[in-house]
């Protein structure tokens, strides 16, 4: 069994590695190095224990077979004997190899060690002169971005950035990736939001460059570039979810607005059936603009409706996001499981039965034996009628839309003039003519 190093030669400049790493480098006889492209290693790359990886990068076709051969050349190496892996800056911080190798190096029975090192955030903090607890930044690899980026109009949900936090953008290493780093924030950030452009922190050549965001792809980038997004105002991050989150607890919480705090649960349902049939008038009118607004005032709804249940300690926002998807991977087995479903008729089948499932195995009341009494009971039952047709009600009328419709008005406006609900006229007639499961 043989002992697997890996250490980090810092952001570049030979002085920033640490004593325990250049120990190790002194002690080796044998070096792996990720790349000698890298400033500040002229001593590593004449070394004749060394062998570089850049053979690889030029031979193969993507990242991940390139880690991979990497990983596969130092285990390879530890084979033999004792190996010391050296990669730019951090070995754990954006450095996808270490963990292959930790893989195959537990498969083949060797041993392995992870030297502490200075990282390229730790250069960027020193760069830029903040206190990374007190920022609190997120960080994020550009290639992250970029293959987001690749899959859109999917790719909702991959990238899960906060606008309200400082972003480090790493491995803006080509005009692509500052283009996929641009392209992916303009959903958080407006155009003329500055960026701060950071290259080869930590050396005697470190340039800090403030640009707004949309000129991010017009500038020249190279591997020792990252990019450092500054946090927005709260108020003026209004793209994201949790913005519309923050603004409805505001809302609601003491100092608020007067008629937000005292709506209920209750008082909050007439408007959000007339928001949602909004909704559905909008999309049947073609109108994008005017969908994604009365959606907005939709999602409102679900937002403060889930406030107020988090109020009275019943649920929050996070319950009803956990509820739906949990039924959504557990009723799409063929997606996120090994079920096979080919056709639409396949996966309405695969639906049923877990559906079927899901009834028998918990609390809830059993299905009503009538069909129209299986919609929720605030649904006009025209509409519960509707969506039924084809299935259990009979057509083949001889009269004219408009005929039809002087009917069905005519027998509404008797119906209140009677003195009776139509709706519970409608419903009834329903169950009279439409035959139950047990009929």
């Amino acid at each position: 069994m043989s002992h697997i190093t890996i250490a980090g030669l810092g952001p570049g400049s030979a002085g920033l590695r640490t004593v325990e790493t250049a120990r190790a480098i002194s002690d080796a006889s044998a070096i792996v190095l990720r790349t000698a492209i890298h400033p500040g290693i002229e001593d590593l790359i004449a070394d004749g224990r060394v062998v570089s990886c850049d053979d690889i990068y030029e031979s193969s076709h993507s990242f991940e077979a390139v880690y991979a051969q990497i990983a596969e050349r130092v285990v390879s190496k530890a084979d033999l004997g004792d190996v010391l892996y050296l990669t730019p800056g951090h070995p754990s911080y954006g450095e996808r190899v270490t963990p292959l190798i930790l893989e195959l190096a537990e498969m083949r029975g060797h041993s392995w060690t992870i030297l502490v090192s200075v990282s390229a955030f730790d250069a960027v903090a020193v760069a830029l002169q903040i206190d990374l607890m007190a920022e609190e930044p997120q960080s994020i690899d550009a290639t992250t971005l970029a293959s987001a980026l690749d899959q859109e109009p999917f790719a909702a949900g991959i990238v899960d950035l906060s606008p309200t936090r400082p972003i480090l953008v790493t491995q803006v290493f080509n005009r692509d990736m500052a283009s996929a780093t641009k392209l992916t924030l303009n959903r958080l950030f407006p155009e003329s939001h500055e960026v701060i452009v950071v290259k080869s922190a930590g050396l005697r050549e470190q340039l800090i460059d403030r640009i707004p965001l949309h000129r991010l792809d017009r500038i020249d980038v190279d591997h020792l570039t990252s990019v450092w997004i500054p946090a927005s105002d709260p108020l003026s991050s209004t793209q994201t979810v949790s913005s519309l989150l923050r603004i409805a607890a505001r809302l609601r919480a003491p100092g608020g607005c007067p008629w937000d705090r005292e709506q209920t649960s209750l008082s909050l349902l007439p408007p959000l059936l007339e928001e949602a049939y909004e909704v559905v008038e909008a999309i049947e009118s073609g109108d994008a603009a005017h969908s994604s607004e009365e959606l907005g005032d939709l999602l409102l709804h679900v937002v403060m409706q889930s406030q107020i249940a988090e109020e009275e300690g019943l649920f929050s926002i996070n319950d009803v996001a956990d509820h739906i998807t949990t039924k959504l991977i557990r009723r799409h087995p063929h997606v996120f499981a090994d079920v096979s479903a080919e056709s639409s008729d396949d996966v309405l089948g695969v639906w049923q039965r877990i559906k079927a499932a899901e009834r028998a195995g918990n609390d809830k009341p059993p299905r009503p034996d009538h069909p129209v009494d299986r919609y929720p009971q605030s649904m006009p039952v025209a509409r519960r009628l509707h969506d039924l047709n084809g299935t259990h009600v009979q057509s083949g009328s001889n009269l004219s839309e408009h005929e039809l419709g002087d009917q069905l008005f005519a027998a509404t406006q008797s119906a209140i003039v009677a003195g009776y609900d139509p709706e519970r006229l409608l419903l009834e007639a329903a169950r009279r003519s439409i035959p139950s499961s047990n009929e």
